[in-house]
């Protein structure tokens, strides 16, 4: 699974700083405690890897369908909403009326999960969630 189908690095670390769960992921960012190397891991690869976990720094690289399980359907009576973003390839998703995003809540992102993480930062954030 390429990488731009989880969340990237620094938003992986900024979901587990604002406390994301980290169990049940079914990819992770892994880096052995003694590397610099760093690989995603798809969890079944983690779980069945030779080596003991303890000796690997890892996080969360939640898929799309994964942060979508964690947001609410509605805010302030406003819908969440996903759409394609104005440069090639990048995606907002938000809170907005009327299927648009002229909401209060909208974050873009160069993917989707990268999209959808940093709106799960914002409403976490304002204790929305």
């Amino acid at each position: 699974m390429p990488p731009s189908h989880t969340t990237s690095l620094p938003l992986s670390l900024a979901l587990r700083e604002a406390g994301y769960k980290q169990e049940d992921a079914s990819f992770y960012w892994c880096k052995p405690k003694e590397s610099n190397d760093l690989v995603l891991w798809h969890f079944e690869k983690l779980c069945t890897f030779e080596y003991e976990t303890k000796d690997w720094d890892q996080v969360a690289a939640p898929l799309a369908s994964e942060i979508l399980e964690e947001m609410p359907k509605h805010v302030k009576g406003h819908v969440l909403q996903i759409c394609p973003g104005f440069k090639e390839g990048g995606w907002f998703a938000g809170y907005g009326d009327h299927m648009n995003l002229n909401g209060f809540l909208v974050e873009d992102g160069d993917t989707l999960c990268d999209a959808l993480a940093s709106l799960w930062l914002h409403i976490n954030s304002q204790k929305i969630i």
